[in-house]
């Protein structure tokens, strides 16, 4: 494989549209945290007054709430993704196999 197929196979990987649908969900939720500061401050703002505190000015507490989104966008869109190209399942159904082929070919004329 030469470096140009391993670039182009990154930009065509089915994995990117799950990292796009995480970045896009991400940066949606921190342009709302930004948009929506006024109103939630005082339930979420870390106050400069405190022995161990360095900082000059309040701070906001919830930065770690866009990460948890885009995990979750990330992992739906996987999912979502590996569903669409999962074959068949041929493991028997106590494994969570939802599909019963016996009875589909059952079904099937001949």
């Amino acid at each position: 494989m030469t470096p140009i197929e391993a670039i182009i196979g990154v930009f065509t990987s089915p994995a990117l549209n799950a990292a796009a649908w995480g970045m896009a969900a991400s940066f949606a939720l921190c342009v709302l945290l930004v948009l929506t500061k006024r109103w939630h401050d005082a339930l979420t703002i870390d106050h400069t007054e405190g022995v161990q505190k360095f900082r000059t000015a309040p701070t906001s507490r919830i930065g770690g709430v866009p990460t948890a989104a885009k995990a979750a966008a990330k992992t739906a869109a996987a999912t979502a993704l590996a569903a669409t190209q999962r074959g068949p399942c041929r493991a028997p159904r106590r494994s969570g196999c939802r599909i019963d082929h016996h009875a589909a070919r059952a079904q099937k004329p001949v």
